[in-house]
């Protein structure tokens, strides 16, 4: 869920209402606190996202409209007025990640723009704390944390970590936009395998090398060491 998320970003710059709304429908996407800003960024609530997602679907939104004020104008976009502080909280960011996207001059620049968005806007690291929370749903420190879920994000992070240097130093001199730099990040994660290990004790684990995270074990297989591939 949470690389379709972050893929899901670079999908919905262009506007596209349906983007939008698999986007505040994931349910990991966080906005601005319009009514107690002195809290920073809080996840959506259901009741939001559903009133997006109805008001889409009355009012056939186009991707303009939400770059418009819904407070202000002619029918029917005046009716939309109770959802303006929505529109706002989910846009507003959105359209200043696009604007410094495009003003990166190449893919080292790019990738600190989008994780600085990941980290300030979407609050990343409360997701991955929440995430490996038991039950899935703990964002406090009195919940007791899921090791298997722990061990798992952990491993999700270094992934996306992973992609967006290799993006930086392979293109860290060639300027892209952020529509190729989306597709590449997409193609990157697809191509990553991130395989539970088994919670048992006597199991056998078979890993990529360079994702292993596991110590203390009895004994180690690695393949290819006597053809002298590693």
């Amino acid at each position: 869920p949470v690389i379709g998320f972050v893929l899901s970003i670079f999908k919905s710059l262009e506007l596209d209402t349906e983007e939008i709304l698999k986007l505040t429908e994931s349910g990991l996407k966080r906005i601005r606190d319009f009514e107690r800003p002195e809290r920073g960024v809080r996840l959506m609530f259901q009741s939001e996202v559903y009133r997006l997602r109805l008001a889409a679907e009355q009012y056939g939104l186009r991707a303009e409209d939400w770059t418009k004020d819904w407070s202000e104008g002619a029918e029917p976009r005046k009716k939309l007025n109770p959802l303006e502080n929505i529109r706002k909280a989910v846009i507003e960011p959105l359209l200043k990640l696009k604007q410094d996207l495009e003003a990166a001059e190449n893919g080292k620049e790019m990738s600190r723009v989008f994780m600085n968005y990941l980290f300030d806007s979407e609050n990343i690291r409360s997701t991955f704390i929440a995430r490996s929370k038991a039950g899935q749903g703990g964002e406090t420190d009195t919940i007791e944390t899921n090791e298997a879920e722990a061990e798992e994000y952990g491993r999700i992070w270094d992934a996306l970590s992973e992609a967006l240097t290799s993006i930086a130093y392979s293109l860290e001199h060639t300027p892209i936009g952020y529509k190729e730099y989306g597709e590449l990040l997409e193609q990157i994660l697809s191509g990553i395998n991130l395989a539970n290990p088994p919670d048992v004790l006597d199991s056998v684990t078979v890993a990529d090398i360079e994702r292993t995270r596991k110590t203390e074990r009895k004994t180690v297989f690695i393949a290819g060491v006597t053809e002298g591939k590693i």
